[in-house]
């Protein structure tokens, strides 16, 4: 798969032309970010075309061992995970949650939880921008480290 093909949705969101990929790989709008935090940093448009089309190659998310059990447990009941901009907070989706942006938050028609501000300091790897999370796509791409 070419990079193209899996940062698709991300692309279709904001435009070629204002799409950014952060240093840790994720899709965010240009603007929105600092240029040294950019992977296009130098001669941003000719690395973006040359990036969008090599192999796209996922780094394992690093997860601390209490993440790892937590996600172990929360894939009991619900399948997404997403954090709200509104809190920070966390929240567990059944089906996949679509975003209302007036509120910052995600929802979903189907069983979800919202967890308590304790769990906010974990998962850092997740953000409100990022589209929701498949746990079980976490859990199989993941590497436990302390």
């Amino acid at each position: 798969m070419k990079n193209w093909e899996y940062y698709k949705d991300d692309i279709k969101r904001y435009g070629v032309d204002r799409f950014a990929i952060k240093k840790d790989g994720t899709a965010t709008k240009c603007h929105s970010i600092r240029c040294k935090e950019c992977r296009f940093l130098n001669g941003c448009v000719m690395e973006k075309t040359k990036f969008l089309y090599q192999e796209h190659h996922e780094e394992p998310i690093k997860l601390t061992h209490l993440e790892y059990e937590l996600l172990k447990e929360f894939v009991k009941e619900y399948n997404y995970i997403v954090r709200n901009k509104a809190n920070n907070s966390l929240s567990l989706h059944l089906e996949k949650p679509y975003r209302y942006i007036s509120e910052l938050r995600w929802s979903s028609l189907e069983a979800s939880y919202q967890l308590n501000s304790f769990f906010n300091k974990f998962f850092k790897f997740i953000e409100w921008e990022f589209q929701p999370i498949n746990i079980q796509d976490i859990l199989k791409n993941c590497e436990v480290i302390e």
